[in-house]
């Protein structure tokens, strides 16, 4: 594609206010003066309680105030996931004895200058809360040129079913700037209670091992799967009452289509599946190592486990995937997806993929682009700490535009000659 070498305040002239996504910010949206490396007094519970992390109609300030020696842990990742003591703000609601450290996987690498971190309100003080929340991840996106991709690939799963939020934000630690980031939700009780009617059910990160299903039945005894591949939130250990709840259900799963009905939510499952292929994202179950980076939550109204979406940075071709690359990507790894691609539940994937892409169609996903570059391109073009120069932040808007376009293309396409093959019109 043609590399969009126009100046920055073009692209954010044409896209201001679209998508509903205000171009408003909170703090300094030039260079950073200078700044204090003194903590201001904590709010009151009131201004606390009364923070809406997910405002995603401006641009937040976030401030950090801790240690040099805990800060230069968490860049160079010292310590592992030891809580440091910090005291966090939020466009001016300050928050003491919080505990935050290190956060992320192929991205938490020593000396990333973006690092992500995960500020866990609660950390020293049970319940303690801020906004309604015991936590939120701030999200360097330290390996994206666009920097929002996850941002705009949950816009498009939250158009559909139950996914994060997420909002910018400048970050300062101790005085400095770090740059933009983003605000994530964290799923656990409190993401879950807004979603579903009882939260109380158990919540599993599903974490791939390479060469392995982690959907594939491998006995009644928890400990196959906990604490790997189903790594339960809130605990690191296996508690037979609650984990129990698994071995069935994949047991179940390995009997086809009615047994996956009677233990998982088959439409949000299908619906999870559409988006992904959408997206083309090439981590939950289509990378190109294991199935990862998505939860299961059992609902105890149901009985069964929904699947939730998380960390969707590898998509709109974000490792050079292109537009037509194939929806069953590596669908042949797991027992789940081998039902789809070919399978059983191909044509209500189909059907569902459809309906996805009517309910959001591809001038929406470009428009929530344009806004959230309207949103951030400035604290962008000031981010000295970000990986690419802010060329590439302006080129790769009118990448994922052109991708998108051409994915949406794509698609129908694949589903015909697939509906064919499958009906013999194919041969």
């Amino acid at each position: 594609m043609t590399r969009d070498t126009r100046g920055l305040a073009i692209v954010l002239a044409a896209a201001a206010c679209l998508g509903g996504c205000g171009s408003s910010k909170s703090g300094s949206a030039g260079p950073p003066g200078t700044e204090t490396n003194v903590a201001p007094p904590e709010s009151g519970a009131d201004q606390q309680a009364a923070v809406n992390f997910f405002d995603d109609s401006r641009m937040h300030e976030v401030r950090l105030w801790m240690s040099d020696d805990d800060f230069t842990s968490i860049l160079e990742d010292t310590r592992g996931d030891d809580m440091r003591t910090a005291t966090f703000s939020i466009d001016g609601v300050v928050m003491a004895q919080v505990g935050v450290r290190p956060s992320g996987e192929s991205s938490r690498v020593p000396g990333n200058q973006k690092m992500s971190m995960r500020v866990q309100f609660d950390a020293f003080s049970k319940g303690k809360k801020m906004g309604g929340v015991d936590e939120v991840k701030l999200s360097g996106s330290w390996d994206d040129p666009f920097i929002a991709r996850d941002r705009l690939a949950y816009w498009v799963y939250r158009q559909v079913m139950p996914a994060p939020r997420e909002t910018a934000a400048q970050v300062w630690v101790n005085g400095q700037p770090r740059g933009v980031f983003e605000i994530e939700e964290v799923w656990g009780k409190e993401a879950l209670s807004s979603r579903f009617p009882d939260p109380t059910g158990p919540i599993y990160r599903l974490r791939g091992l390479t060469n392995a299903d982690p959907y594939a039945y491998n006995g009644d005894d928890p400990a196959a799967y906990v604490p790997l591949p189903w790594d339960p939130v809130g605990r690191s250990t296996i508690d037979p009452t609650v984990d129990a709840v698994i071995a069935p259900a994949l047991q179940a799963v390995a009997t086809g289509p009615d047994g996956l009905a009677s233990v998982m939510d088959v439409d949000a499952l299908l619906t999870y599946f559409a988006v992904s292929a959408i997206l083309s994202n090439t981590d939950g179950f289509t990378g190109p190592f294991e199935v990862d980076d998505h939860y299961q939550f059992h609902d105890p109204t149901t009985g069964k486990f929904t699947i939730l979406p998380w960390d969707p940075d590898n998509t709109f071709g974000s490792i050079n995937d292109l537009p037509d690359a194939d929806i069953f990507l590596n669908y042949e790894r797991c027992v789940i997806t081998r039902m789809i691609a070919g399978g059983p539940l191909q044509e209500q994937f189909f059907a569902k993929l459809e309906d996805v892409m009517k309910r959001v169609p591809a001038d929406a996903v470009k428009a929530q682009a344009d806004a959230i570059v309207a949103q951030i391109g400035d604290a962008a073009s000031y981010d000295k700490t970000k990986m690419y120069p802010t060329e590439s932040f302006v080129w790769s808007l009118t990448y994922v535009k052109d991708w998108t376009d051409g994915r949406y293309a794509s698609i129908p396409t694949q589903i015909a000659a697939k509906r064919a093959a499958a009906t013999g019109g194919g041969q």
